[in-house]
């Protein structure tokens, strides 16, 4: 997450913060959050899924994405 928040970040610190928050502050609900969503869809990488969860949250992540 550290990599993805600071990587975002740097395309727009405003998503980087956001995908942040949402990951650290609530840890332990976006950790079960993510095995859950990748016991649902198991054919999707594990960086999909965990982009898709942060979308949900923080709205598009790439500009133009």
């Amino acid at each position: 997450m550290a990599g993805a928040t600071s990587t975002l970040g740097m395309q727009n610190p405003e998503t980087g913060q956001c995908v942040a928050r949402w990951y650290y502050e609530g840890e332990d609900e976006a950790y079960a959050s993510i095995l859950a969503a990748m016991a649902r869809f198991p054919d999707n990488r594990p960086v999909e899924v965990i982009f898709a969860l942060a979308r949900r949250e923080c709205g598009e992540l790439i500009a133009g994405g």
